[in-house]
């Protein structure tokens, strides 16, 4: 019994630990499809430990709540002033809310959001509500894209005119995004031609039905992923993260119909009455919304670092700036130990010498590989970092010898050793 607790114990520890340099390239070198989802499971909870999921998700969640009718107004108004879209609302997002909380309470909530929306024209909102409700939507799409790039550690921001151009492309596509996302009318399909109404209820024209909204509800999130953060990602890791966020928020109406039906079946509806709960039901749905964003985030960004890392690996070796990065995180180490008898830490390396953390995390596990400074444990802002015994007498008789670490890799291309010895020669002093 105690042998096989200590192997669950292991198990679980195993899981919590960021997957390490020899794991991730002997699973890329070899093929091996489980291990590379495993290790992108362990650098997925690696993420989301480190980015504080639960509290970056309640900020959300309040300022998603605080921004609700500005973002609304914002929407509605540019779709009240296109003829023939005054139903949005009705064939949009009305089903939704409807699918997620139930007939009760998702009609409750729609007939809410339905009598404000029609009241959001331009005209009535005037000109400095509008500007104010427009500069409170920018500011959350802003915060979105901070809590995005906190999260693939993105340190890199865009220009100005190119982070409010972002929000301007995603204020207009949303809307019609979400609507054939949404859409659960028959519009779309009394453009063909069929006598037999009964056709409608085919297993062939649900299956259509509920496959064109799951794509473009795949679609918002794949655009969410690749548009928000401040960095391009790959387009295959934004894919698998859009279709698993969107599996996830189509099973949480399953979720968020059971809460509404146990909600709306005890005590507190007759103490309190059915608007309290709307509220408090509506915010766990966004709280839970912003988890499965979140999540889907740290998932793209572990792909990217998993199935990639090699070909990154590879970037990152070659060109000259990277070259005299490597050489840079090995001399903050090397001089902080040699003249201040002191171990560094990923904070420290960051600090001096400017570089995104990630690089300075993969420079550090790339040294460590290759015992040129050891560690005091797993690579974390806490672990300590010194030169070994080796590096430190190889560099006192030879101070390019770093040479031989970089050449000499498994990675490294032949045709590539000369621009290498080059850079050597200008950075050996």
């Amino acid at each position: 019994m105690i042998p096989q607790f200590h192997k669950i114990i292991y198990s679980i520890n195993r899981t919590l630990k960021r997957p390490r340099h020899k794991e991730i390239i002997f699973a890329i070198k070899k093929g091996l499809f489980i291990k590379k989802c495993e290790l992108v499971f362990r650098e997925s909870i690696f993420v989301l430990r480190n980015s504080n999921l639960s509290e970056k998700s309640a900020q959300l969640t309040y300022t998603s709540i605080l921004s609700v009718v500005p973002l609304l107004a914002i929407l509605f108004t540019f779709i009240h002033t296109v003829n023939g879209l005054n139903d949005f609302f009705v064939q949009t997002i009305s089903p939704t809310i409807i699918k997620h909380f139930g007939i009760v309470a998702g009609l409750q909530i729609s007939e809410y959001l339905h009598i404000l929306i029609k009241n959001l024209e331009v005209k009535e909102l005037g000109i400095i509500s509008l500007v104010t409700f427009l500069v409170t939507v920018v500011l959350l799409l802003l915060r979105i894209e901070d809590t995005f790039d906190e999260i693939m550690d993105i340190k890199g921001k865009l220009s100005l005119f190119n982070r409010l151009t972002k929000c301007w492309v995603i204020l207009t596509i949303t809307p019609f995004i979400l609507g054939l996302a949404s859409i659960k009318s028959d519009q779309f399909i009394s453009w063909i031609t069929i006598k037999d109404f009964d056709s409608y209820n085919t297993l062939a024209i649900k299956s259509f039905r509920m496959g064109f909204g799951m794509f473009f509800q795949a679609l918002f999130f794949v655009i969410i992923y690749y548009i928000i953060p401040s960095k391009r990602l790959n387009f295959k890791v934004v894919l698998f993260g859009g279709v698993i966020s969107s599996l996830l928020f189509e099973g949480l109406q399953f979720l968020n119909v059971y809460l509404a039906r146990r909600a709306f079946s005890g005590d507190p509806i007759h103490m309190y009455g059915t608007a309290p709960l709307i509220a408090v039901l509506f915010f766990v749905w966004l709280r839970i919304i912003w988890i499965i964003t979140l999540f889907g985030a740290a998932l793209t960004v572990s792909c990217q670092r998993i199935i990639y890392y090699k070909h990154s690996l590879s970037k990152q070796l070659y060109p000259r700036k990277s070259l005299a990065d490597c050489l840079t995180v090995y001399k903050i180490i090397s001089q902080q130990f040699q003249n201040l008898n002191e171990a560094t830490t990923i904070e420290h390396i960051v600090k001096v010498s400017y570089l995104n953390k990630k690089d300075a995390e993969d420079w550090v596990e790339y040294l460590l590989h290759h015992k040129f400074i050891c560690a005091s444990g797993e690579i974390s802002n806490d672990v300590l970092y010194i030169p070994t015994y080796k590096s430190i007498m190889s560099e006192k008789n030879r101070p390019s010898f770093l040479k031989e670490l970089l050449t000499n890799d498994d990675l490294e291309k032949d045709i590539m050793l000369a621009e290498i010895s080059t850079l050597f020669e200008k950075h050996k002093k």
